[in-house]
């Protein structure tokens, strides 16, 4: 089974969805609270990481969509939304 994980820039968050972005699993390194300056900072860092994770998993289905000549829903995220977390990620401060 295919996974899209996504790191957050620390290196404390990993989050795995599975295809059409259903969440697998998140884990969190032994350090990840000291790293953080809050649990808010974290829940952020998880939710962002999330994000880019769902996102990716999401444009395959994108893909498939579109391989088979159809048009997806306005609801369906783009490669600029996926871009856009990404950034969101980058540029998390904790």
């Amino acid at each position: 089974m295919t996974t899209f994980d996504a790191v957050h820039p620390t290196g404390t968050v990993l989050f795995r969805s599975s295809r059409g972005g259903l969440m697998e699993g998140v884990q969190l390194t032994e350090n990840a609270m000291t790293v953080f300056g809050s649990a808010g900072a974290l829940a952020e860092a998880i939710l962002l990481t999330g994000r880019v994770s769902h996102l990716k998993a999401l444009m395959q289905v994108r893909e498939e969509i579109l391989a088979a000549n159809l048009q997806p829903n306005a609801n369906v995220p783009t490669r600029d939304d996926l871009a856009a977390a990404e950034t969101a990620l980058r540029n998390h401060k904790w």
